[in-house]
């Protein structure tokens, strides 16, 4: 399927070699679409890849479908995209409701405020009810002549205008799935998901549901989360139904229909007010009453009745445990180097949405995480259960979750002050540097004052953070956000990890070995403390069966151990820390040592019972 999609779609080998032959007559073309106010034909047919959202894959309804156009249409889209974004947001043409798509925005941020907005209600002590809507196929009812007259409405006239509608109209569609191609479709609506311009042109189309709302409203995109507060239950539900209504007079009026079945309610509460808010009349849209869960699922958290996190964490651990899983069951065929990638690039991505919220979680809850980051550190190594979880980490150059979190906080901290945050999140803190006319290191701290309690509850564990990391560094604020990284990292990774380059002979090879660096071998003496055995002793009845016995005395190895010390004779002193590279620097004799190492534990054979 890549191989088709490559020469459907991009063809980029070929565009690489012959860029220098097409780049002045495809300036040309651009220039003279954007003359003429007409998109190329052929730039307008795509294929539509169907991505599964959720649900019964055997529903249609339950796919996206993602259009994959011309590799070179999008360079006429990214020029229109850089304008019209530029204009929008020079003239405030786009509402402040939305997240979705604006720079410097994130979900992170959006899930930010609307926990500290329900934050907020529960310590004034009131109801916070909470409508999560669910457009059906909006991106794909985009009605073309009313989002060219809200367009119109924003300024967008002339030649621009009609460009857009030209790019609009005549596109074509065609699916291919399994290798199987469908007839090609016309589209008289929707913009083409997939593209550079569309997200921006559904934005225009969406900007004005905000108008009218009396509730908190938030947008990403399509998602819209709908809640209020009071203190009477009843005047809280009222409240939502009038918004509700003005809702789906608005989805009427500009043919984006709402999906009830998959609109969701929650009530959040405290345990006081938990028996009320069960009892509360239910939200309506189109005259049925929609679901009221004990917790939903927002942009990928889980809000649960109570803002604890138990369920996100659970479900997050479960994903990531299932990956995990697979990466046990091929322990033997992959190498660590890949493992690290595997857990990196399918583990992290999970846990780091939204980190910076449910981070701040119970001692229980992140002790589940960081075990399951163990289980994956063994896995990657090799290494016994009961190893060093220390040891494991930093042969990885693993950061414990524990301190990944800190670190993604400080991150969000340092971006809110370098002013790469949304104005939303900026304006719930003031900044006031210390000034003193003596030259103290603590004039360089910053302090942060809440302009309301409720920001400062969330901000209290960074804000303290942050304060200490600058003391210790004054210029740690003057770094860029990517050298920040680099720094905190070096900050909690004391000791150098067991370098990538360096390459066992066989994975069978890398177990063993990295099974003594991790602490815990096969070897009596360690069996011993877990209870495994009965004595501590060798077999050779020489003394204790622990690491320096096992490599450098035991007579049972003593043909082995002779080839291995004839084969490291250029080395002066032969040590337990030298055959394990454990003086944390790496010359050009590493690779031997370690390859001398390894063929010692092979023909040994001591470690083959692990297996």
């Amino acid at each position: 399927m890549e191989k088709k999609r490559e020469n459907y779609y991009s063809r980029r080998s070929f565009f690489s070699l012959s860029l220098c032959s097409i780049v002045e007559p495809l300036t040309k073309l651009i220039f003279e679409s954007f003359e003429s106010s007409i998109f190329p034909a052929h730039w307008k047919n795509g294929i539509v890849n169907p991505l599964h959202k959720s649900g019964d894959k055997l529903d249609p309804s339950n796919y996206r479908p993602i259009t994959l156009l011309q590799a070179f249409s999008k360079i006429p889209e990214h020029l229109v995209h850089r304008q019209l974004y530029s204009y929008l947001v020079k003239n405030k043409l786009l509402s402040v409701f939305q997240s979705g798509f604006i720079a410097k925005d994130s979900t992170t941020n959006l899930l930010l405020e609307v926990v500290y907005k329900i934050n907020s209600g529960l310590k004034e002590n009131k109801f916070v009810r909470a409508a999560l809507l669910d457009f059906q196929k909006a991106f794909d009812n985009v009605n073309h002549e009313y989002l060219l007259f809200k367009l119109y409405q924003k300024g967008i006239r002339g030649k621009a205008l009609k460009w857009i509608k030209d790019y609009l109209s005549n596109r074509s569609i065609q699916t291919v799935l399994d290798g199987h191609n469908s007839n090609k479709r016309y589209v008289t609506k929707g913009v083409p998901q997939g593209s550079v311009i569309g997200p921006l042109l559904f934005l225009v189309y969406i900007d004005d549901l905000p108008i009218g709302i009396d509730s908190s409203i938030k947008l990403f995109a399509n998602d819209v989360i709908l809640f209020n507060h009071h203190s009477n239950s009843v005047i809280c539900s009222n409240n939502l139904n009038k918004d509700l209504v003005t809702i789906q007079d608005w989805s009427e009026k500009w043919f984006i229909s709402l999906n009830p079945k998959k609109c969701e309610s929650i009530t959040f509460s405290t345990r006081y007010h938990r028996k009320t808010a069960l009892t509360l009349p239910p939200l309506l849209l189109y005259g049925l009453p929609i679901q009221e869960r004990d917790e939903v699922k927002y942009l990928g958290l889980i809000l649960s009745y109570d803002l604890s996190w138990n369920s996100h964490v659970t479900r997050i651990v479960s994903k990531a445990s299932s990956i995990v899983g697979l990466m046990k069951f091929h322990q033997r065929l992959l190498v660590r180097n890949t493992f690290d990638i595997i857990f990196k690039s399918c583990v992290l991505s999970v846990l780091n949405n939204a980190a910076i919220i449910y981070s701040l979680t119970t001692d229980a809850n992140l002790n589940k995480l960081e075990s399951m980051q163990y289980d994956a550190s063994r896995v990657a190594l090799g290494a016994m259960r009961g190893s060093s979880k220390e040891k494991c980490f930093e042969l990885l150059g693993w950061i414990p979750l524990r301190s990944h979190f800190k670190i993604l906080r400080l991150l969000f901290f340092a971006k809110i002050i370098k002013d790469f945050s949304p104005i939303y999140i900026i304006e719930h803190l003031n900044y006031r540097p210390f000034n003193s006319n003596c030259s103290l290191r603590r004039n360089s701290r910053t302090t942060v004052e809440s302009t309301n309690p409720m920001i400062k509850d969330f901000f209290s564990k960074v804000a303290y953070d942050w304060h200490a990391l600058v003391l210790d560094q004054p210029n740690f604020p003057t770094l860029k956000v990517g050298k920040m990284r680099e720094v905190l990292k070096k900050e909690i990774l004391v000791r150098p990890m067991f370098p990538k380059y360096l390459v066992f002979l066989s994975r069978s090879a890398e177990i063993y070995y990295m099974r003594i660096k991790a602490g815990f071998p096969p070897l009596n003496y360690y069996l011993y403390k877990h209870k495994c055995v009965d004595s501590p002793d060798c077999t050779c009845s020489q003394g204790v069966q622990n690491i320096e016995h096992y490599l450098l005395k035991c007579r049972l190895y003593r043909s082995e151990r002779t080839d291995l010390l004839t084969n490291l004779n250029f080395l002066t002193n032969i040590s337990v820390d030298v055959l394990l590279l454990n003086a944390g620097t790496f010359d050009d004799s590493a690779q031997q040592i370690l390859n001398e190492v390894s063929i010692y534990i092979e023909k040994a054979q001591r470690f083959i019972q692990s297996k």
